[in-house]
């Protein structure tokens, strides 16, 4: 049986690709969990996102390697065409508001997602793991939604601005 080398026909294949057009007057930029907590390796001071570092650390290598050498330079290149020509620019954050975090959304409560490994309750406004990345920081102007469940959609008012 002979193999079909795939990169021949490709351009037959059917995609899903939509064609849409980009208007600029209705166009801005939306970055979405760019926070420490996520981005920046372990330190012992914050003790930012150490439990991928010890149960995999391999895989947090290479995600770190990967976040500081391509997401976040991209999204900073992004960022500098969104400000250099006025476009709107708004962030989500993914932590709780309140430091006991009694307002997180009950599943990410039974999950444990902003409890560190010493009990505290991590990722609250104000604390070192909920900024964002210094090199992605939102400047004044800039809309900033926190998000206590994982949907932005879901837990803050993003709709009514979008709208």
């Amino acid at each position: 049986m002979e193999r079909l080398d795939w990169k021949k026909h490709i351009e037959g294949w059917p995609t899903s690709l939509v064609k849409f057009e980009v208007d600029p007057a209705r166009t801005g930029l939306v970055v979405v969990d760019m926070q420490r907590y996520g981005c920046d390796p372990p330190s012992e001071k914050a003790g930012l996102n150490s439990s991928i570092m010890e149960k995999r650390p391999e895989m947090a290598q290479a995600w770190f390697s990967s976040l500081r050498e391509t997401v976040v330079p991209n999204i900073g290149r992004l960022l500098g065409f969104f400000r250099k020509n006025g476009l709107p620019v708004i962030y989500f954050t993914l932590g709780v508001e309140l430091p006991d975090g009694r307002d997180a959304a009950p599943i990410l409560k039974l999950r444990g997602a902003f409890v560190g490994k010493d009990g505290r309750v991590t990722r609250y406004k104000g604390t070192p793991e909920h900024e964002v990345v210094a090199a992605l920081q939102p400047r004044e102007g800039e809309l900033v939604f926190n998000k206590t469940t994982m949907s932005g959609f879901a837990s803050t008012g993003c709709d009514q601005v979008f709208r």
